[in-house]
């Protein structure tokens, strides 16, 4: 049997899966490295004998990447999943929550009132942060700069929020705890987490990581997103 080989899912009910929005962030949890399928990785449930070694249920210790709480969530899922290609593993992935426009009025008038009352920065704005707005200012200034943005927002289109989701061909995780550290140390505040509940078989390592899959259903065609700056 092929690896990978199980899944009973036909292609005409991955066909219609509903897709969220690509994500405009960096596709996956290190760069632009493209996450792995059938033909670059070993699916969850069948990990011995390919990117790992044949004992690798045995001596799972020798591949935990020093993030324990993280670690220890995805071989949990791991061990559940092993010789089960159909089991479903909650799976999941840090996206960037785009609020709109008059969520991120109503985060600006919040801003201003904590000022009025504290005289203070508000939580989360980082003066010393050379991408914050409020970089080089005081207090008195960021007021100022807020209560003008307010302004053009309210003048300008009113945007609806956008729902980012998980899509076939992205980098996902078993461990929650490691997408809260991808959002506190790539994406930033504004973002959420994920999840999706997925087939075993459908989730691939190339075995850098417990901690990072690809989610490549049987019978989609991986998505290319556009560059992103990133």
């Amino acid at each position: 049997m092929a690896r990978g080989a199980g899944c009973t899912e036909g292609a005409a009910a991955a066909k219609t899966r509903t897709q969220a929005p690509p994500s405009p962030v960096a596709d996956d949890y290190r760069g632009q490295h493209e996450a792995p399928d059938a033909e670059s990785g070993a699916p969850m449930h069948d990990l011995a004998g390919d990117v790992y070694p044949a004992d690798f249920y045995e001596t799972q210790s020798y591949y935990r990447t020093g993030e324990d709480r993280a670690d220890n969530e995805s071989f949990a899922a791991v061990n559940t999943v092993r010789g089960k290609p159909n089991a479903k593993v909650r799976v999941y992935r840090a996206v960037p929550h785009l609020p709109s426009t008059e969520e991120q009025i109503e985060e600006y008038e919040q801003q201003k009132r904590v000022m009025l009352r504290r005289g203070q920065f508000p939580p989360g704005v980082d003066p010393s942060a050379g991408h914050s707005p409020a970089f080089g200012l005081d207090v008195n200034g960021y007021f100022e700069w807020v209560h003008a943005e307010i302004e053009r927002l309210r003048a300008g289109e009113q945007r609806e929020a956008v729902a980012y989701g998980i899509n076939p061909g992205d980098w996902v995780t078993p461990s929650k705890a490691y997408a809260r550290q991808h959002i506190e140390s790539n994406i930033g505040a504004r973002s959420r987490i994920v999840s999706k509940l997925v087939p075993a078989c459908e989730l691939f390592t190339e075995g850098d990581s417990i901690n990072e899959w690809g989610w490549v259903p049987r019978a989609a065609t991986r998505k290319t997103n556009p560059p992103t700056g990133a």
